[in-house]
């Protein structure tokens, strides 16, 4: 866990801590930190704030120090500058077992060893937000297709892949998954057979990686069985001003 974060003397506000899953990949590693930056920026530009909050970073895996530990040095460094709070924003964008199980389990136990002299608690993860649709949406001013794909790593959890379908919904597009039905290439011919010369594929996926990697590696595959149609792969959503400016506004309203 890298400290990001500036040592203000007194913190009356909140602290907050980014959870993500972590990878081994440098992309997405990268990813994360210009992210936290560019919302602590976004933080520190509200001229009507008297103390700013102090955000770090933490990760499920890839990481040598286990979850719980992680978040307890990072209670510990807010109470020690005067938090009496701390609150966990999920930057998933999907509700799977790591949000409803893994981060309560780590907090939890977290909490039991700092007692009570900062309350832990966690955020409703970054994909539930129904405004996030827009981020996705602004990608799409400026693509001219037939059809639109949202491709998902997708989750087996019941009415897990709810968020997906309601996203795909919003912005008049077909869901696809990795890792459960249907597939991009069940979608992709399927819109083929149906006359579409042009089909706009968006990942649901925050920062690129292995996930993006797979996707890219499937369309160039697709576009060379199917020369008649156009694939226009979009990029993730990435750590963009964009993207700090919405998870800013969340914390600025948590």
């Amino acid at each position: 866990m890298k400290q990001l974060y500036p040592s203000p003397t007194v913190l009356t506000s909140p602290a907050y801590l980014l959870i993500t899953h972590g990878s081994g990949d440098y992309r997405s590693q990268l990813a994360l930190e210009h992210l936290t930056r560019l919302i602590r920026m976004q933080i520190e530009s509200q001229p009507d704030e008297i103390s700013y909050p102090i955000v770090n970073t933490a990760t499920l895996e890839f990481n040598s120090v286990p979850l719980h530990q992680q978040i307890l040095q990072f209670a510990q460094d807010a109470l020690a500058l005067g938090s009496q709070e701390l609150q966990l924003l999920p930057l998933f964008l999907l509700p799977g077992v790591h949000v409803t199980e893994d981060l309560p389990r780590a907090i939890a136990i977290a909490q039991t060893l700092i007692g009570k002299k900062i309350s832990i608690t966690q955020l409703p993860c970054l994909g539930t937000n129904i405004d996030l649709v827009k981020l996705w949406q602004n990608r799409l001013t400026t693509i001219k297709a037939d059809a639109k794909i949202l491709i998902s790593h997708g989750t087996r959890r019941l009415d897990g892949n709810r968020v997906v379908e309601a996203t795909a919904q919003q912005l008049g597009a077909l869901t696809a998954y990795c890792s459960v039905s249907p597939s991009l290439y069940n979608r992709v011919t399927m819109l083929a057979k149906a006359g579409c010369k042009s089909i706009a594929i968006l990942p649901h996926v925050l920062f690129k990686g292995a996930i993006t990697d797979a996707i890219a590696s499937q369309v160039t595959k697709l576009q060379q069985q199917l020369p008649q149609v156009e694939l226009i792969l979009e990029q993730p959503l990435g750590a963009t001003v964009d993207l700090a400016q919405f998870i800013a506004d969340r914390i600025k309203l948590a």
